[in-house]
């Protein structure tokens, strides 16, 4: 909280538009107000402006999914607790959703476990599956 001098305002020729009451002008800025405007000096660049563009692309897909994949248009109980939960089990869903489509690193080509099948994947690159994987 920044607060002028008593007194200091009635002699400014700006005080009609900074203070027009009859009191001095008193500013208040959050004790974060230094960190949030070199966000928004970073932003303003255009490396800044480039990856907003890409995390909002990526961020809004995935929070599309939630809300009409997995229920979160709308809360499904009542409650901050409940509520919640409700999230971090979507949060969770998606998650793993997401790891189930990833390939294990253990079966990738040069794999020397018996029982391997060869899959040719959406790149055409060649990846060997153990059909006995585990995660140990």
């Amino acid at each position: 909280m920044f607060k002028i001098a008593k007194g200091a305002c009635r002699e400014c020729p700006l005080k009609p538009q900074c203070a027009p009451g009859p009191a001095d002008r008193m500013i208040s800025r959050r004790w974060d107000a230094g960190v949030v405007e070199e966000m928004q000096d970073r932003l303003r660049s255009r490396r800044g402006r480039r990856l907003l563009k890409r995390r909002s692309t990526i961020s809004e897909r995935i929070n599309a999914d939630a809300k009409e994949k997995h229920g979160m248009a709308k809360a499904q109980f009542r409650g901050r607790a409940k509520m919640q939960m409700q999230a971090l089990l979507t949060a969770t869903a998606i998650n793993l959703k997401a790891l189930a489509h990833r390939r294990p690193a253990a079966a990738l080509l040069g794999s020397q476990r018996t029982g391997s099948r060869l899959d040719v994947g959406s790149t055409g690159q060649a990846y060997r599956f153990s059909t006995s994987w585990s995660p140990c």
